[in-house]
């Protein structure tokens, strides 16, 4: 477990089944716009440390980057069962993505990469790689497994635009981005539920 002085911590949640989340302060330059910039994510067997920032050139997962993630997870999904649930994730974060865009004024370069985990998945990738960082995603459908769950991807996404201090010119963006990644949320815990009453 990765060792966090209480006085950094800013706050702590937990998705629908239990899994932690703890925001913490680490040192970041100063033109972050948030008041947290370390998450350590419950993965069912350790605690997994990132680092977040809504604008990122490389140095901590950007809004961009963690968008893309769960949209391509999203996409997965959908080659492995479609659904309705899975196609309002997929439309909800899409159209978030296009306000992270308007929001910054461009479209980031996309340099992520996906390969695939230690444990055996029905997705062809559960790790994403970004430069010198990796994301390991849960391989379960149902987020029962080891890995960092979707659920958690969308929640440090929200917690992200909600505590976000940005220029008011782009404070509409954050809102929308902000709305449709609360309903890609809501859908995509609704969507596990739907998966372990099935299974």
């Amino acid at each position: 477990m990765i060792d966090i002085d209480d006085d950094a911590i800013v706050r702590r949640r937990d998705t629908a089944d239990g899994r932690f989340l703890i925001f913490h302060r680490v040192d970041l330059p100063s033109k972050s716009t948030l008041p947290w910039s370390g998450v350590v994510l419950d993965t069912e067997g350790d605690g997994f440390g990132i680092q977040v920032a809504l604008d990122s050139d490389g140095e901590a997962w950007s809004a961009c980057d963690l968008l893309r993630i769960a949209i391509a997870r999203a996409k997965a999904e959908e080659d492995r069962r479609l659904g309705p649930l899975v196609l309002d994730i997929q439309q909800h974060l899409g159209l978030a993505l296009q306000a992270e865009h308007r929001r910054l004024g461009r479209e980031p370069p996309d340099h992520l990469l996906y390969a695939p985990g230690a444990l055996p998945s029905p997705y062809q990738w559960t790790v994403t790689i970004n430069g010198p960082h990796h994301l390991p995603l849960c391989p379960d459908p149902t987020s029962r497994d080891e890995g960092v769950a979707p659920e958690q991807v969308l929640m440090v996404l929200e917690q992200a635009y909600a505590d976000a201090k940005v220029p008011m010119a782009q404070l509409r963006w954050v809102a929308i981005a902000h709305q449709h990644v609360k309903v890609a949320l809501d859908a995509e815990r609704q969507r596990v539920t739907v998966l372990r009453g099935v299974t």
